[in-house]
């Protein structure tokens, strides 16, 4: 049996700490806030996240998509929450929605959120992540058309 001249390093206590703390996606989320690289590569299109439509286009992809963690109602408590390291988004609590901006949710979505249960979502469109970031925003009350997404109330 022939080895690789260079055998595999075993990773030290503070590699791996390392590794946690710049995480790739934490990295990415950085480099575009800072840089406002602009996200979806084109700026937050605020008239598609006001509109009626794109709320109820989000809460489509929201009910197959996020339902599950997130909850009917999106207060974070889906069929999953108990089982899950750290509890899912409350979307209508006050203290979220009041650090929410489109940016931060479209980034969540798109690069998943480092050190919780949110994965990564680039298989939707940029258009598919605006509307769910007009569903997710929408669950507040205070934001966009509606007090909630219709079939969510």
């Amino acid at each position: 049996m022939h080895r690789h001249p260079i055998a595999p390093v075993r990773p030290t206590r503070a590699t791996r700490l390392l590794r946690t703390v710049v995480h790739p996606a934490g990295l990415l989320l950085a480099l575009v806030l800072v840089g406002s690289a602009g996200c979806g590569g084109g700026g937050v299109p605020m008239a598609r996240i006001e509109s009626e439509a794109a709320v109820q286009r989000g809460l489509d992809l929201y009910m197959t998509n996020c339902v599950m963690c997130h909850g009917q109602r999106g207060n974070g408590k889906g069929l999953r929450w108990e089982a899950l390291i750290t509890p899912p988004t409350d979307f209508t609590d006050p203290a979220w929605n009041a650090d929410a901006t489109p940016e931060r949710v479209f980034l969540s979505i798109r690069t998943g959120v480092p050190g919780t249960a949110m994965p990564a979502w680039p298989v939707f469109s940029d258009d598919e992540t605006w509307d769910l970031v007009a569903c997710v925003l929408a669950f507040d009350g205070s934001r966009g058309p509606s007090a909630a997404p219709a079939g969510a109330r």
